[in-house]
């Protein structure tokens, strides 16, 4: 694996990282959406992230939104539990993500890595930038 990586680009390991979750898109009730992240029901990640854990706007060179999307990682386990907690319904153009993964998925050995390739996916051109950019330099470090 570290060989594959040794050879590849941002781009290629964003493809190979692309079924890393199950992506839901969903709508919530009420302004109180961000306590997803800073009540700790979901791990923040994209925009979330730059908002909601220090010093990751630092590390991508953006500044956090404040807006009330909300990214985030959620165990298989723990999705219902947050589904009826925040009373959240499916919706393609809602503004929670929750991406669902296993609890021992291996791509959480730090945070900064799933952040930058979920920035990948933002249709915002700073974010998508920012987390190509990112990845970059994470390969860099192990080559």
């Amino acid at each position: 694996m570290r060989n594959r990586l040794r050879r590849a680009n941002a781009d290629e390991v964003a493809f190979l990282a692309r079924r890393r979750a199950r992506v839901y898109r969903m709508r919530g009730w009420g302004d109180e959406l961000s306590t997803l992240v800073t009540g700790e029901y979901v791990a923040a990640t994209g925009a979330s992230a730059l908002t909601h854990v220090g010093g990751e706007a630092g590390r991508f060179g953006l500044s956090g939104s404040g807006g009330g999307a909300v990214d985030g990682y959620v165990r298989g386990d723990d999705l219902a539990d947050v589904i009826d907690t925040f009373g959240l319904m499916a919706d393609g153009e809602g503004e929670v993500t929750l991406r669902v993964v296993t609890a021992l998925d291996p791509f959480f050995t730090t945070m900064t890595l799933p952040v930058a390739v979920d920035l990948m996916e933002s249709l915002d051109t700073r974010e998508r930038s920012a987390g190509t950019r990112v990845l970059g330099e994470l390969l860099d470090d192990i080559r």
